[in-house]
């Protein structure tokens, strides 16, 4: 699949990438908590796995998110800093960040997440989410993304250079419509805990709920 700088930057930024390979214009939001195919689930795909915690935890929270989508903010800047400091930190959790994007600005976010050094990934998640109101919904999501994009050291060059990388783009489209046709995600932000299909997160209390039978003190 390729996809070229023109339409991912084109006026339509914010349309759905059904027509893109991401979502099915028919997919239906799966609610259960039954468990996924969880072996499956925690192989990486063909981009470095984004994570936090020690890969021997016994609990492994995967996250599926997008740069767009204010309830991944919420989750990120609300609630993460308490799970990092109670639960990934002592060893009693990692947390794998996988993309899921909704439209075409996310596709660009993302690309140009990816295309910065790993070790700096999660910083810029944290940069972008914070000044989602910007550039995710400005009246100039062009200019006000390329603008971000300088803040976290791309030039003009490499922005396009980027954007053009269609292994980065093969990678994140890989890694979405897996998601969304093995673990029947349509959503963001949609977790798994161990396998088992947790939905959204939406406050520190309801993490400690969700994660309550899965811990054992």
């Amino acid at each position: 699949m390729t996809i070229s700088r023109r339409m991912l930057l084109s006026g339509a930024s914010l349309a759905p990438l059904a027509g893109l390979g991401f979502l099915s214009a028919g997919a239906a939001r799966a609610e259960d908590t039954a468990a996924v195919d969880w072996p499956e689930m925690m192989k990486a795909g063909s981009l470095p796995e984004i994570s936090l915690g020690d890969a021997a935890a016994p609990v492994t929270i995967v996250e599926y998110h997008s740069m767009t989508c204010p309830h991944c903010a919420h989750f990120h800047s609300e609630i993460l800093p308490t799970l990092d400091e109670k639960y990934i930190k002592p060893g009693k959790v990692r947390i794998i960040f996988r993309a899921f994007p909704l439209n075409q600005l996310d596709a660009v976010a993302f690309m140009l997440l990816r295309c910065r050094p790993t070790d700096t990934y999660l910083a810029n998640v944290k940069l972008f989410y914070e000044t989602q109101k910007d550039w995710a919904y400005s009246d100039k999501p062009k200019e006000a993304i390329t603008s971000l994009s300088e803040k976290i050291g791309f030039t003009q060059e490499t922005f396009d250079a980027c954007l053009k990388d269609q292994t980065v783009w093969g990678g994140l489209v890989d890694v979405a419509k897996k998601a969304e046709e093995a673990f029947k995600v349509d959503g963001t932000p949609e977790f798994f805990i161990n396998g088992s299909r947790q939905g959204t997160i939406a406050s520190v209390e309801d993490l400690e709920t969700k994660l309550a039978s899965f811990i054992k003190n």
